[in-house]
């Protein structure tokens, strides 16, 4: 079978790929070949002393605060401690490659996406990558894998998208998925094929080991049946310059390979998208400057003169939205919301790519929920009647600002997922020590902290493995909004859901929000708060006298050598509601209702999903509720109210209840009440009404859940002028 070099084909790509470095505002980013990149590798080595102080470090974290440990112990039989000791008695025989691909390999077998060794320079901030990407799909039930898209400038008459590869190396290519799979931090069998199919196109050095071949060969079907098999040889390269920040917030949960892999996928697929994003951030955060969160009104305008925000988010590279009637070009065929069963309906689509932002920004949480409750705000008037709300690929991030959106897509009052730390003598001993401060400092001192401490001092005596859950987030943040769509919603996922995406997802299906429906059977499976080496370090420097480990510097723990990094899951989060105190971690959250992937997705943008999705949303009646009227007068409040497809309504002032009465169960109708005033000691403030529909659950009963809210101010009655 004759084998096609195609070292000049994937040249010209990277050439003008590079041409965009400017734009992307990455002025160092170049790219070498996998040898020469393996040449520098070797040259700047680390030194005995340097693996050594890693190697010491990564046991003091993992044996003292990973909150995974004796789950991770039971679940796999393993023990990294011992290995990582071990290691340590080698650790002058082990050395270049061979110390960091056994260090992955000691954290890959914890199959945590948030614990983790990052390799220091010169694997940092760089990824080797071939000049395309794969996808996979179902034919009847054997799994086939096409290219989904290359990167501009490959051109090739039979190498194209949509072609179809069956062999990688000569080895069958569902095997060679399933091997990368194997060496895949991933706590659960979806995320591992998902992330090992990534994998064999793009790595990033600072995870992942260097691939074994510098050329592979890539056996295909051309989309011509005519055509016979063919081979290309594709060399790797590696890309340098990127400048891929870690997430490094205590309140983050992030899969770091996937936020990195994510804007990689960018600047090499798509760099002319992602320059026009950064231009209309630049553009929103100039109209922005000095605005502050606490007083929105200050922002006057609706947006930059050049910026239309009725088509566009004003963070692009978190949110993207399009309705049935709105622009065509938006991250979606416009025509792929309008199908036949929709009939008229009006739907919208949000996509929330991450919870965190590509650039520095002291207000990022405030306005992060501000954007979401203007977009849907948005939808609420224009895709009134259903939306999809996607986040596949979504890796995470802030934690806080997950949580604090949940409210504007239901009616339920937000309970945040809990936190726990691990018990272990150290942590137990940071805890006197922290309660020793705050006792000698005579105040009511605030520490994150300070929730769990009482857990850490009582676990000595209890014999608890982990702590209660207490929450990040503050209840009373994660209520103070309200819901702000009201139609129907489903959500999309995947296996590359991820960590503090995983906690909304959770939270979005815990307080039925809507349906999740699934291209895998449940998402990664990340389920913590992640911190870095840098936030233990600083945690345990303002403890003096803290004896950390005999083997360890007494006074702390040590800057890494060469810009390494450990993290670690710090607190293990369990979910609320229906499934209270069930971890996200490993089992990840699995969807209502599944899906397979058709090759006309991969294809054709999702088509069929989003199809499925309109299909599911208008398969069942949407439930509205709207105050139009609410006014104080005679000692009651007089309220109009106009709600759809609810069977019950609960009237509250100011969070008393003072009335109930049935709605008729379906249809729109209009009703006007009279709301007396009873239990308060002053003129009532704020009303709220909440709507209970029926729906039908697995036993065959139809119980009242909650499906709609609204809240208002009482107005007064106006004086008349004399």
């Amino acid at each position: 079978m004759e084998i096609e070099d195609c070292t000049a084909r994937t040249q010209a790509a990277i050439d003008r790929v590079v041409t965009f470095k400017q734009i992307l505002g990455l002025p160092l980013l170049e790219v070498q070949t996998l040898a020469e990149f393996g040449d520098l590798a070797r040259r700047e080595a680390l030194k005995p002393n340097q693996r050594k102080a890693i190697v010491e470090e990564a046991i003091l974290l993992i044996e003292q605060f990973y909150a995974h440990l004796p789950f991770k112990q039971a679940r796999y039989a393993i023990n990294p401690v011992r290995r990582l000791r071990l290691l340590m008695n080698r650790i002058k025989k082990v050395s270049g490659r061979d110390f960091h691909e056994e260090l992955l390999d000691i954290f890959t077998e914890l199959r945590d996406a948030h614990t983790f060794y990052a390799l220091p320079a010169p694997y940092k901030d760089r990824a080797a990558f071939l000049p395309f990407l794969l996808g996979s799909y179902l034919d009847a039930g054997v799994p086939r894998f096409i290219v989904t898209d290359l990167i501009a400038g490959f051109d090739h008459p039979t190498f194209t998208k949509d072609a179809e590869v069956t062999h990688w190396n000569g080895v069958p290519i569902a095997v060679a998925v399933q091997r990368m799979a194997d060496r895949t931090p991933a706590g659960n069998s979806s995320a591992r094929a998902v992330r090992g199919l990534a994998r064999l196109t793009m790595r990033m050095l600072t995870f992942s080991p260097l691939p074994d071949e510098e050329i592979v060969f890539v056996q295909y079907r051309a989309l011509n049946p005519a055509i016979a098999e063919r081979v290309v040889a594709i060399p790797w390269n590696v890309a340098k310059g990127l400048t891929l920040q870690i997430f490094a917030s205590r309140q983050a949960s992030v899969c770091g390979a996937l936020a990195q892999s994510a804007l990689l996928r960018q600047v090499l697929w798509k760099p002319d998208a992602l320059a026009e994003q950064r231009k209309i951030e630049d553009r929103c955060r100039k109209w922005d400057h000095g605005w502050n969160p606490k007083k929105p009104a200050t922002r006057k305008k609706r947006g930059p003169a050049d910026v239309d925000l009725q088509k566009v988010s004003s963070m692009p590279q978190i949110f993207e939205f399009q309705y049935a009637g709105g622009d065509d070009k938006g991250p979606l065929n416009k025509s792929f919301l309008a199908c036949p069963e929709a009939k008229g309906r009006k739907l919208g689509y949000l996509r929330i790519k991450r919870f965190d932002s590509p650039s520095e920004d002291a207000f990022f949480g405030d306005r992060f929920v501000a954007e979401c409750k203007r977009i849907l705000e948005l939808l609420d008037q224009e895709a009134p009647d259903g939306l999809i709300l996607d986040i596949r690929g979504n890796p995470g991030g802030d934690i806080v600002a997950a949580e604090r959106i949940l409210q504007l897509f239901t009616p339920a009052t937000i309970t945040p997922a809990g936190f726990h730390f691990v018990n272990t003598p150290l942590t137990q001993t940071i805890a006197q020590k922290l309660e020793g401060q705050f006792r000698a400092a005579a105040i009511q001192a605030q520490s994150e902290l300070r929730p769990w401490l009482r857990d850490l001092r009582n676990s000595i005596t209890e014999g608890d493995l982990i702590t209660h859950g207490h929450t990040i987030t503050d209840p009373e943040t994660a209520n103070d909004t309200g819901q702000v769509y009201h139609g129907r919603i489903v959500a999309l996922s995947d296996a590359r859901v991820y960590s503090a995406a995983e906690i909304f997802l959770g939270g979005f299906q815990d307080h039925g929000a809507g349906q999740v429906i699934g291209i895998n059977e449940t998402t990664g499976g990340g389920g913590a708060n992640r911190w870095l080496h840098q936030d233990v370090s600083e945690l345990t420097k303002q403890l003096p006298g803290l004896q950390l480990d005999p083997v360890t510097d007494p006074r702390g723990l040590r800057d890494l050598p060469k810009g390494a990094d450990l993290a670690l899951a710090i607190r293990r989060s369990s979910r609320v509601g229906p499934n209270s105190g069930a971890p996200i971690e490993d089992v990840g959250v699995r969807c209502d209702v599944n899906y397979q992937v058709t090759r006309g997705d991969l294809c054709y943008g999702g088509r069929d999903l989003i199809a499925f999705a309109c299909q599911t949303l208008v398969g069942e009646r949407s439930c509205s509720l709207e105050i139009v009227r609410a006014e104080l007068a005679g000692g009651k409040v007089m309220v109009t109210l106009r709600c759809s497809n609810l069977s019950r309504l609960e009237c509250y002032l100011d969070g008393y209840p003072q009335k109930t009465l049935a709605s008729g169960g379906a249809g729109d109708a209009v009703h006007k009440l009279e709301i007396p005033i009873a239990g308060l000691s002053g003129k009532p403030e704020r009303l709220t009404v909440r709507g209970f529909c029926r729906k039908r659950d697995g036993a065959g009963g139809a119980p009242l859940v909650l499906a709609a809210s609204s809240t208002t101010r009482v107005s007064r009655p106006r004086r008349k002028k004399r």
